[in-house]
Formats: C-alpha cells, structure tokens, sequence
C-alpha cells in the first residue's frame, strides 16, 4: 500500500512492486507533491498500473529489458556462453531494434531485422542471435512482462536470390592509404592497427600480447594467449580460439620497428603517468594491465576511415587484408592458412573463395606466360 510523508517542504509517496526480472519486491519513492492527496492518487496509480503489468509495459525498451535480462541470464550459463549472448545484444540486437518498446516490438519488424542479418552474417552466426532474443522474450512472456513471443516461427532461411555475404577487405591502395595514415607517436590505436594489419593477428590475439612475445632478434611474435569479454566491463586473458590458433608468425622490418617505436612510446607514457612498467603491448591510459576495449578501438577505427574516406570493413577485416594481400603476392594458400591460425587449408580457401581482381588476372598472366603467349 502507498505511504505519504512529507519531504523537504512537499510530500513524498512510496509504494512497494515485484520486480519480474530480479523476482523480488522493491520499493519505489517519488517527491515533489504539493498536497497528500496528490501523492497519495498517484502512488495507488502506480500500484494499479502494477498491478496490470502497464507499468513494465510502459517500462522497458529492448534494450532495458535485454541489459537486466542478460545479468540474470549471465548467473546460469557458463563464461563464453554469456560472452556470446553480450556480443549478440550489443553489437546486433541493440544498435537496431534497442530504443523501440518491448510490448511495441511487431513480428514484422522483427523478421525483418532477421532478413536483413542473413544478408550479411552467415545463417549459424544468425541463428545466434535469434536464440538470445528468443530466449529473452520467452522469458517476459513466463514472468508477464508482455503476452506473447513475437519471435516464434520466424523464417531463418536466406532467400535463394541472397549471396554467400563477402569477405570484406582493403584493396591494396586502400591499405597503404590507411597505413601510411598512421604514426606510433598518435597513440596505441594506430599501433594496434599497424600490428592487425602487417601481422594477420586476431583482435583478441593482439590485445592479449606482452612484449616477452616479441622476439626482435629472430623476427618472430609468440601467440599463445587471447582477450576475451566476459560482459561490458570484465574481461579474461585465456587460450586463443583453437588449438591451431597457438603459434609463431614472422615479421617484417617495418612492422618490428613501429613495435620497437611504440614500446618507447608506451614506456614514457606510464612513467610519466607513475603507472609503472606493463609487460603488455596495449593497455588504458588509466591501467596498464587492462587492455582498451574492442567497441572503443573499433570506433576509432571508423572514424579514421570516415576521415580517409574509406569502406567500413571491421577490424576483422585488417586481418583478411592481409591474408588477401599474401595470396595477391603469391603466397601459399598452405602458408596463409598457418600464419592465421586456421586448422586447415580448406577453412582458409571457403572464407578466401572470392578471389581479387587483381588474384584473377595473376593467375591468368601465369597460364598464357606457362605457354609462351605473352
């Protein structure tokens, strides 16, 4: 039942609701009231509007709802399931269909947003994402937050008119544009993109990098060891993504130098701020144990783009810049696939069938110069 009180020159009403989410009472207080009996009508409003589920219909956006029912969901699954369910929410569910209201949300809408998925994700990676939302919604319906799942039966099938989604990458004038963009004296962030770029690393894999996996005299960088999000803020340094995924890998000179540039760099910064020495390649400005996050190396990474006027093709797309600019220089498909730590030479040819202009016309300049018709 609402109780009034008066508070700082007016009244206060409180009054007590049960969190579906959370499975719990709370209690809520609002201020400002000129009279009792103001507070009073409006805290018998909020109990009835409880009462009917309106309020948490009027409540929860996607995104709220989502952000509370991950936390939740966080305690009953294991680390890299929660992991997977975040990535999900985050970089999919939420830039799309977050601000819109739960009991709002139309299944028109939401297949939609499911079809435009499959034209640029895989079906497995799409699939993902349709299990978190409907794992979330089944679970407002069984708690009464809304009354039905709108995500039921929705179609997971690409349209045959749909393409295999392409791997995207820099052309070769557009990664020595980007690269010669970049200077160690900016910052870790154009370190980081140097590294991504001249090495064919794993974002996780470069953010999990000390300097003791650096070897300047042989050339070589160890990668044993990966960043992984637990949620928004947590994170965990663990094994890399498979076994094949624990490796050596060569560097070039210019590459070794920028490094050797960057830890000067790095070093003065942290004594300057008396943070101390950092055994890691990248960290905060403010921890130099704590990587930076992907969503913030990322944005910067857009916005240089947006300043050079280049395609947006993810940070994941440096790596298969580089793996395309191997094969462009003829490298071996053998070669590429253990440099980027894949676990066979098959995984490497599906993700790189889509061959560059400029892979066909090598190729077709090697038959004629094989006949002498050059």
């Amino acid at each position: 039942m609402a109780t009034v009180r008066k508070f700082h020159g007016s009244y206060q009403v409180r009054w007590m609701y049960f969190d579906r989410i959370e499975q719990v009472k709370k209690q809520v207080s609002k201020s400002g009231f000129k009279t009792a009996k103001e507070a009073k009508d409006y805290g018998r409003n909020m109990e009835a509007l409880n009462q009917q589920n309106k309020l948490y219909l009027s409540k929860y956006t996607v995104e709220s709802f989502l952000k509370e029912w991950i936390t939740q969901k966080s305690k009953q699954v294991s680390k890299k399931t929660a992991e997977n369910y975040r990535n999900a929410i985050d970089n999919h569910i939420v830039p799309k269909l977050g601000k819109k209201k739960l009991n709002e949300l139309k299944k028109i809408e939401y297949q939609k947003f499911i079809h435009s998925k499959l034209d640029t994700h895989s079906v497995s990676s799409v699939k993902l994402i349709h299990s978190v939302m409907s794992n979330a919604m089944n679970y407002a319906v069984d708690n009464e937050i809304i009354d039905r799942n709108i995500t039921l039966k929705t179609d997971l099938k690409k349209s045959n008119n749909m393409e295999t989604p392409k791997t995207k990458f820099f052309t070769k004038d557009e990664i020595v544009a980007f690269l010669n963009t970049l200077n160690v004296k900016n910052g870790l962030y154009d370190m980081f993109f140097i590294l991504v770029a001249n090495s064919g690393m794993r974002a996780g894999e470069a953010l999990a990098l000390t300097w003791g996996d650096i070897n300047f005299i042989s050339k070589e960088i160890t990668i044993n060891k990966s960043v992984k999000r637990i949620n928004g803020t947590e994170f965990e340094i663990g094994k890399p993504k498979t076994e094949s995924s624990i490796r050596k890998i060569g560097l070039d000179d210019y590459t070794l130098a920028k490094l050797s540039a960057w830890k000067s760099e790095h070093s003065a910064y942290l004594l300057r701020k008396k943070l101390g020495k950092s055994e890691y390649v990248f960290t905060t400005a403010q921890n130099r144990t704590r990587p930076p996050h992907y969503r913030t190396i990322l944005k910067n990474f857009n916005i240089k783009l947006d300043t050079l006027g280049l395609p947006h093709i993810g940070i994941h797309g440096l790596r298969h810049t580089h793996a395309v600019m191997l094969l462009e220089a003829g490298a071996s498909i053998k070669y590429v696939a253990e440099r980027l730590g894949h676990s066979n030479v098959e995984m490497t040819l599906n993700v790189y069938v889509h061959l560059t202009d400029a892979m066909k016309q090598n190729d077709m300049n090697k038959f004629a110069n094989h006949l002498g018709l050059a």
